[in-house]
């Protein structure tokens, strides 16, 4: 059995997010295979906890250096403390890269001089951020086969090409009990049971997460 801290940079709760969900069913899937799991994450909503996790709670200093002290892996985006605490106390780091935010910076069309500095500090922060995460990251999750070949590009750029075989497509991640409609969402409200509905969906890495399993990785 291994010991697994999730570090979740977003919101844990009844109404959770991207990055919520993947953390939650990340946790759930290693637990239900007999590892232990803990999460911890930025944002938790009061009153909710699960009896099938060993740990949730909010990712202060106490808990974050309480719960890597007695882990095996450390799963995380790359929160600047959560990583510094990690490789303070040697710990296998899978880094969780499903979400390139670089992309993000690319698109966005500055508009003013404050726009120009801003984008380019923040270009700059997060080349030193990659340079850390794929000198010290032992693994490396991704959500589809184009955020891989993107890594592996990384990779090989840098130097570290023996760790070409760490990097794993992991798909988003949803549960594998099918949703129930209880309520009216869109027919039956605005919109007519009778009307011609179109549903744009993106198929971005998404799927179930019941396969996820772990591997060991190298120190």
């Amino acid at each position: 059995m291994q010991k697994i801290l999730f570090v979740c940079n977003d919101f844990i709760g009844t109404t959770m997010a991207g990055p919520g969900i993947r953390y939650w069913e990340m946790a759930h899937a290693l637990q239900r295979k007999g590892h232990q799991t803990a999460v911890v994450s930025r944002y938790l909503e009061t009153g909710f906890s699960c009896s099938d996790i060993t740990y949730l709670g909010k990712a202060s200093i106490n808990n974050l250096t309480s719960w890597l002290l007695r882990s095996d892996y450390v799963v995380q985006p790359g929160n600047p403390l959560s990583f510094i605490l990690s490789v303070l106390f040697a710990k296998k780091i899978i880094f969780d890269l499903y979400d390139p935010v670089i992309f993000e910076f690319l698109e966005r069309k500055p508009l003013t001089f404050f726009d120009v500095i801003y984008t380019k500090v923040m270009l700059l922060l997060w080349r030193v951020r990659q340079r850390m995460i794929l000198r010290f990251g032992n693994a490396f999750l991704v959500a589809n086969e184009k955020q891989r070949d993107f890594l592996t590009g990384q990779l090989t750029l840098m130097g570290y090409t023996k760790k070409l075989d760490s990097v794993t497509v992991l798909p988003f991640g949803l549960p594998d009990e099918l949703p129930i409609k209880d309520q009216a969402v869109l027919r039956g409200k605005s919109i007519k049971e009778t009307d011609f509905l179109l549903v744009w969906e993106v198929a971005y890495g998404t799927g179930s997460i019941r396969s996820f399993s772990l591997r060991h990785y190298p120190s």
